[in-house]
C-alpha cells in the first residue's frame, strides 16, 4: 500500500508491523510503502473509513 503523507515522521512503524505489515519502505520525503501482502485491500478500506 502506497501512501503520501504530510508528515512521515508521525508514522508508527512498530505499530504497522504489529498489525501485520511485512515491511515499511520510505520513498522520497513524504511517501511511504507498507508491505502488507494479501490483506492490503482490507486494511486500506479500514483506513479510508477512519479518515472519512
Amino acid at each position: 500500500m502506497r501512501l503520501t503523507l504530510a508528515d512521515r515522521d508521525k508514522i508508527d512503524e512498530p505499530g504497522l508491523k504489529a498489525i501485520g505489515a511485512k515491511g515499511v519502505v520510505k520513498l522520497g520525503t513524504n511517501n511511504l510503502q507498507v508491505i502488507l501482502g494479501p490483506q492490503a485491500e482490507i486494511i486500506a478500506g479500514e483506513i479510508r473509513l477512519e479518515i472519512a
